[in-house]
């Protein structure tokens, strides 16, 4: 192109291009769509050319010149251009002509614009060169997109493949079956996959500049390395510049993510080759003595499993230039590799050489582990799952067989990889890559070890609940609003572990958040967390969850050491939360989850109640230990406000409760539960270093269990006896153990009592209370078989032997531990006043209908 033309006729056809961008407008108000989009491409053309227009002249005026290729490129288009436009001009002037008068044209008389070139009907002989013009129009707007939008480096001239690796390059990209219907990205992945096997080999051989360097000759491995690197970056040049870029979709290339694989694959070829001197490129012996396949070979159980399912999690999202990109925005490769591996039962593997599988450790967002992931070039296998701990012991096996007998140069020996019920064996083509496998997850796995259950022969470990998480926010208390500057962990993992001592009581439970493998300096927390009083809170129909609790280390000081001297300790306050924690999990199936875990013993119930506001679960447990004492575990949970928590007691075999029939209420004044003390008591000075939990101390307290509806209170009673069940339960007015007096029952001056009956298998007992100012306040006895005299309101038993104390065997369902021991076994007729005559009756039918 003369400097003419590049100073005269850019401006010329830009001049032209706005005139008639400015008329067609005019023309197109009424004009139909195809006008309009015509109209639309002319504005397009016209921008681009005021464009060029300026970069011309700058041009004159001491800019840097276009280089040769782009100028014979800009000439043709601008000779194309001009062409079409003045052909249009012809068709505006005369359509002008015709009745422009008033800015608007005749369009149902001249409807070329709309019509199709293949149309059989009479038209006007202008309407097949307006469409000469719209298609041409198209197409350089497309050229000049590719021109502007598409960056690609230029093929290096000197590393190329030659006319007879060319053609078997060709004969090998396009003898796969189907492969006419790969996509432009289809083969911008093969190019990619090239490209990353010659950087694999590169940098686990020297690099081949570097080779000759003090007359030293290149090892072995060294030659392998870099000539098979060189062939590779041949294929990966073939396909980017001989199959790609001629497809016959240039629009294709417009894409978003192909036109930045184009991009990186070019430069990255281009830095492939920069590697190689002139004497570093081996001969045409060397070249063809490699695998010059475009395609993997395939193993039978890569195309389908069993159930005719592919395995493939995309087509190929792996294979991308970034190291460290995996293809999707919530995914990260720490580690990328080419293996070999025979696939499935041993009986169909191959014995595969060349490395013709990526192997990868990455992580994904929201999650923490590292996962391992295995796939081939096409896209059409594809098995992933996290790396765990005892993968690495395998690895680190056999990598010590390696570093003590074979060559460097040599695979290593197979690895087995179960990927669900597929079976994989690898082998590594380095032992530095299978270091890298073995050492990014090991680091990692030793910066979390926190979360691994203990076992340390006074207690043992159990995980409870184990997630990943993509947000953990720790919150300011009281308000449970973020901390200024906020306190985050991000894509992380959430365990909480329970540890279990001899003495059941004495268990507790700790929360564990473990960084994400991707992050540069690995690390965990370890919050102390009760069995109890934890509150959780549910955002409804998402996986956000907010937890509070008392950790053991709130300061107290109200003591003195009685020279008014004050004591610190620092103490657990189950009424006053100071850990608060807000989770967003992935789902809001994890978050009911995690509520269950925190609401519930970790263990089977032997009985348990749901209710509106209210629910609890009764456990059996024991202490392991000699006497292996048995008792029961009570926790009753209860919301309020969205928030819900859970009160755990323990009761053993002897105990006191009150039984009211009539609110369907059930209270034990003294139950044993766990308080848990810190490092840090009654000290004369505040602590200077971390204080921690310590151990657990009984105390005892009261619980309330409140009942919607009677046959769950009898039930829940009923799971507190080791044998019996609860029948009946009512209130009495009187309950007397006294001979009748002038044949009247003599009331008597306890007060009121709750009466109970329980039954065991055929036999009968019943137990009552009386109120807390009555120090043997129970009364057992067992019901013979004989029914009881009764008369409107009240019962009488002829005399029997019963039992008086302060507390009831709920094995026996006897009283015992009397106050005076003089009255734990005694005899007497016993009368029971009822308020109503039902009262009695019910007695007397529950009683009967036990017995049959």
């Amino acid at each position: 192109m003369s400097p003419d033309i590049e100073v005269i006729d850019i401006p010329k056809v830009a001049q032209m291009t706005y005139d008639l961008c400015s008329v067609c407008t005019a023309m197109s108000l009424d004009a139909p769509d195809g006008f309009k989009q015509l109209v639309s491409k002319l504005e397009s053309l016209n921008s681009v050319l005021q464009e060029l227009r300026d970069g011309a002249v700058l041009t004159t005026v001491g800019q840097e010149k276009s280089g040769e290729e782009r100028k014979i490129t800009l000439q043709r288009g601008l000779n194309i251009c001009y062409s079409n436009l003045k052909q249009l001009k012809e068709l505006v002037d005369k359509y002008q002509d015709m009745g422009l008068g008033n800015g608007k044209l005749p369009w149902q008389l001249v409807n070329w614009a709309t019509q199709e070139e293949g149309s059989t009907s009479t038209k006007p002989a202008t309407v097949g060169t307006a469409n000469g013009v719209t298609q041409d129009l198209y197409h350089l707007q497309l050229r000049e997109q590719l021109l502007q939008q598409l960056r690609v480096e230029p093929r290096d001239r000197y590393h190329q493949p030659d006319a007879d690796l060319f053609t078997r390059f060709n004969d090998s990209a396009h003898k796969k079956e189907r492969s006419q219907d790969l996509t432009t990205k289809d083969w911008l992945r093969a190019a990619v996959w090239w490209l990353l096997k010659a950087r694999t080999a590169l940098a686990n051989g020297e690099r081949p500049s570097l080779v000759h360097r003090g007359g030293a000759s290149p090892s072995t491995m060294s030659w392998s390395a870099s000539h098979q690197a060189y062939v590779d970056l041949l294929k990966a040049s073939y396909v980017l510049y001989d199959v790609v870029l001629k497809r016959e979709k240039p629009q294709e290339l417009l894409e978003d993510e192909n036109r930045k694989l184009i991009s990186d694959l070019s430069e990255g070829v281009k830095d492939g080759f920069s590697q190689f001197n002139q004497v570093d490129v081996p001969d045409y012996a060397a070249i063809r003595s490699h695998n010059l396949d475009i395609w993997e070979p395939l193993q039978p159980e890569e195309i389908t499993r069993d159930d005719g399912q592919a395995f493939s999690l995309g087509n190929a999202q792996y294979t991308t230039v970034d190291p460290e990109d995996a293809g999707h925005d919530d995914e990260q490769i720490l580690f990328r590799t080419f293996v070999n591996a025979g696939i499935g039962s041993k009986k169909l593997r191959m014995r595969t050489r060349g490395a013709p599988y990526m192997l990868l450790l990455s992580t994904k967002y929201g999650e923490s582990e590292p996962k391992i992931t295995i796939c081939n070039q096409c896209g059409t296998f594809c098995l992933q799952r996290d790396l765990e701990p005892g993968d690495l012991a395998q690895l680190v096996q056999v990598s010590d067989v390696s570093l003590n007998g074979l060559p460097i140069a040599k695979s290593t020996e197979p690895v087995t990889l179960k990927f669900d019920s597929v079976n994989v064996s690898i082998s590594f083509q380095y032992l530095s890559d299978m270091m890298q496998v073995i050492n990014m997850p090991k680091a990692y796995f030793e910066a979390v070890q926190l979360r691994e259950p203990l076992d340390a022969g006074e207690f043992s470990e159990t995980v409870i609940f184990k997630s990943s998480a993509e947000l953990l926010e720790q919150l300011r208390m009281p308000s449970m609003k973020p901390m200024n500057p906020p306190v985050v962990h991000r894509s992380c993992e959430v365990r909480i572990l329970e540890r279990t001592f001899k003495d059941a009581w004495r268990s507790i439970r700790r929360m564990v958040v473990s960084s994400s493998a991707a992050e540069r300096d690995a690390h965990s927390m370890e919050i102390f967390m009760p069995m109890s009083h934890v509150q959780v809170s549910r955002e409804k129909g998402s996986g956000y969850v907010m937890l509070k609790w008392s950790d053991t280390c709130q300061e107290r000081s109200g003591k003195t050491d009685g020279n008014y001297h004050p004591l610190f300790s620092y103490v657990y306050d189950a009424g006053s939360p100071n850990i608060g924690i807000g989770i967003r999990f992935r789902s809001q199936e994890v978050t009911k989850d995690l509520e269950r875990v925190i609401l519930t013993m970790n263990a089977k119930p032997s009985f348990s109640w749901v209710q509106t506001d209210s629910s609890g679960h009764v456990y059996d447990v024991v202490d392991v230990a000699e006497e292996a004492k048995h008792y029961k575990a009570v926790l009753v949970c209860q919301s309020r406000l969205g928030w819900s928590q859970c009160s755990l007691h323990y009761l053993y075999r002897d105990t006191d409760y009150t039984c009211q029939h009539s609110c369907l209420r059930v209270r034990f004044p003294r139950l044993f539960h766990a308080d848990y003390i810190s490092s840090h008591v009654e000290q004369l000075y505040r602590a200077d270093q971390r204080v921690y939990f310590s151990h657990c101390e009984k105390t005892t307290g009261n619980m309330v269990a409140q009942f919607n509806e009677e046959h769950v209170l009898r039930g829940f009673m009923s799971s507190l006896a080791s044998s019996h069940k609860l029948m009946f339960s009512r209130r009495a007015t009187s309950l007397s153990t006294k001979e009748r007096q002038f044949f009247r029952h003599k009331r008597s001056t306890k007060g009121d009592s709750e009466v109970q009956i329980w039954r065991d298998g055929d036999k009968l007992r019943l137990a009552a209370r009386w109120s807390d100012h009555i120090m043997d306040r129970w009364l057992t006895l067992a019901i013979p078989s004989l029914e009881p005299s009764r008369a409107s309101n009240w019962v009488a038993f002829p005399p029997l032997a019963y039992s008086r104390g302060m507390v009831i065997n709920m094995a026996q369902i006897a009283a015992g531990s009397p106050k005076n021991s003089n009255k734990e076994r005694q005899s007497g007729p016993i009368t029971i006043t009822f308020p109503t005559t039902q009262g009695a009756s019910w007695q007397f039918l529950s009683g009967r209908m036990v017995r049959d």
